[in-house]
């Protein structure tokens, strides 16, 4: 065989295997995946365990399989290999659809696999691995998360033809637009996809892309549209056989529900609720079986099935207290390792400085008494030395700081994470808790009084408004970060609103004064503030039999003084209860919370007084 021979025929091999992996990748994109299983036998043995993996998981989408589970048994391959950048894509899949806490771990494999396509100079592999990234942002970090603007900037510049530009306008609708906020939605990128979608059949995109323009028809308040779009999206969904399209598909089916439950519309709500899956196959599947159990309460609720109204609700309540104590705990430990370690490499990397350190200081003395002779051309040396040594040194500083700083990010992740957890459940008892409370009130009362009410219609006409109310703050609690109310009127307007709701709706009439208040404070206060007042309010409406109440604020020069009293039947204060609900010894840790103090003037039938400082 001639040298030129030998030459072509490995160029030819070469040219077949890169040849080959472009098929692979544009199969796996489009979701052809009876291509992908056509072409395994011609690939080699670790690029094909890798996508057979791969391959499993799209078909079957179930963390419950076998299959699914045989990947902690697959070796890692060499580094930088094809196998080991398709090694990473599914590592990265194991942990975030498996796990509820490893979403970071997840996020660190799909980056490994960036960096090798990068190495490799693969666009198209690259723009793979950033559509990984950007998913896990839009479907676990899309609220409040601006990371994600660096991966979309990258794969803008990546897209390489009209279905990764489409993909590229899908993640910068739903990515900016958050599902709430209106002012970020691009109107070009929605153009495009739907320009794109008219020449081109790709369900699964469309489907998701629909979705986004449901929830954006529904935030301007275009219902025909939302469910126009909705309706698009479950028969895109429907079409496709394979389970890959299970996650989006449950989803919507979510937002179908909701949406019929806010027109009316009970039977498609009913319909949507029952094609949510009661078996959880992801862990995303499990949010929505939460939300399903939540909708059904209230759809049981609008029949009048309270006991089945009751259990769902109970069931919702421990699916989410499952989902968000497994992923708290998991990323205090998480972060407590990661803590530890850069700890300790810290304390390595000192200890080997002063080691060095007293070794070049006893080095150049015993060279200065012993070898006279040489003490400039020793010095040269030892100059170059250290000149090395501080080189390494100041990477090793350069290290503990980057790891550092990793940990302050993580911290401050864990930290808001649960800061929103604890919101969020003040919101759902402060809020939505006080709103069912009247209604019920209501309820009871046409119920003991039906014989003798002299408007029933009327009161019936409020409890219906109380339950838009409900349903209003439950929408609000869902995207919404600094209390929508507070952020555009403030803490006085607020106020006011809510003692004309209590008045209307309990026969307790409350009063609002205010002193001085002439000036908006910070919203984090005023927030702090409200929830305070509006606990207190709720607390007169359902224990103090009162007839009136009275909300009085003064505004010092930087002291703001807060008075809540009632007429009502009054009670021994002693000591404020300390225990884990949303009582006065909860209200008190908010007070300490802002540097203020509480006092509580209160006994049996003088009705109530509670008086509050707070710092400005």
């Amino acid at each position: 065989m001639t040298r030129q021979t030998f030459t072509l025929i490995l160029f030819l091999s070469f040219a077949t295997i890169y040849g080959q992996e472009i098929d692979i990748v544009h199969y796996l994109r489009t979701y052809r995946l009876d291509s992908v299983r056509v072409a395994l036998p011609t690939l080699e043995n670790d690029v094909a365990e890798q996508l057979r993996w791969q391959l499993n998981f799209l078909e079957t989408f179930d963390i419950t399989s076998t299959s699914f589970k045989s990947f902690s048994s697959i070796k890692e391959p060499k580094e930088g290999t094809l196998s080991s950048y398709f090694y990473a894509i599914n590592k990265g899949d194991y942990l975030y659809y498996g796990s509820q806490e490893k979403n970071i771990d997840a996020l660190t494999a799909y980056r490994k696999a960036l960096a090798i396509a990068t190495t490799k100079k693969d666009t198209a592999l690259q723009c793979e691995a950033l559509k990984k990234i950007l998913t896990v942002h839009r479907l676990s970090y899309l609220y409040d998360n601006e990371t994600y603007k660096t991966y979309l900037k990258q794969y803008e510049s990546l897209a390489y033809d009209d279905l990764e530009k489409a993909y590229y306008n899908y993640y910068n609708l739903i990515l900016n637009f958050k599902n709430y906020k209106v002012d970020q939605w691009d109107d070009r990128s929605y153009k495009a996809l739907k320009s794109y979608f008219q020449n081109t059949k790709r369900p699964f995109l469309q489907g998701k892309s629909e979705t986004v323009f449901a929830s954006y028809f529904e935030e301007i308040k275009q219902l025909d549209s939302t469910v126009y779009f909705m309706q698009n999206a479950d028969r895109l969904f429907m079409s496709i056989t394979e389970a890959y399209k299970d996650v989006h598909a449950t989803k919507l089916n979510a937002f179908k529900a909701r949406i019929y439950l806010k027109t009316g519309d009970y039977s498609q709500a009913s319909y949507a609720l029952e094609a949510i899956p009661e078996v959880s196959t992801t862990k995303l599947n499990l949010q929505f079986l939460s939300l399903k159990n939540y909708y059904t309460s209230v759809l049981d609720t609008v029949n009048n099935n309270w006991r089945a109204a009751y259990d769902h609700y109970g069931v919702y309540e421990l699916l989410q207290d499952s989902i968000n104590k497994v992923a708290f705990t998991s990323e205090l430990n998480d972060l407590e390792t990661k803590y530890q370690s850069a700890k300790k490499e810290k304390a390595l990397s000192e200890q080997r400085i002063k080691n060095q350190q007293l070794i070049w200081g006893l080095g150049g003395g015993i060279t200065a008494v012993v070898i006279i002779a040489l003490l400039t051309y020793r010095n040269v040396k030892r100059k170059e030395r250290l000149a090395n040594q501080e080189k390494e040194l100041n990477l090793q500083k350069t290290a503990i700081i980057l790891k550092e700083k990793e940990i302050d990010t993580i911290n401050a992740m864990v930290a808001g994470q649960e800061k929103e957890r604890q919101r969020l459940a003040s919101d759902l008892h402060d809020n939505i808790g006080s709103t069912l409370a009247t209604v019920k009130m209501h309820v009871d009362n046409l119920q003991r009084n039906l014989d003798r009410v002299e408007n029933p219609r009327d009161l019936l006409q409020k409890t219906n408004l109380l339950i838009d109310e409900a349903y209003t703050q439950v929408r609000q609690i869902s995207h919404e970060r600094n209390a929508g109310v507070l952020a555009q009127d403030g803490l006085l307007p607020t106020l006011k609103k809510l003692a004309k709701t209590v008045s209307t709706a309990n026969g307790v009439v409350v009063h609002v004064q205010d002193f001085g208040l002439d000036k908006r404070l910070s919203n984090e206060i005023e927030i702090t503030i409200f929830r305070i007042i509006q606990e207190l309010i709720t607390n007169v409406v359902k224990h103090a039999q009162a007839k009136e109440a009275t909300i009085s604020l003064t505004q010092h020069d930087n002291e703001l003084s807060i008075i809540v009293e009632d007429d009502g039947v009054g009670f021994k204060p002693g000591k404020l209860i300390e225990k884990n609900g949303m009582g006065l010894g909860s209200i008190e840790r908010r007070v300490e919370h802002l540097d203020g103090s509480m006092q509580v003037d209160s006994s049996p039938k003088n009705g109530t007084t509670i008086l509050i400082d707070i710092p400005l």
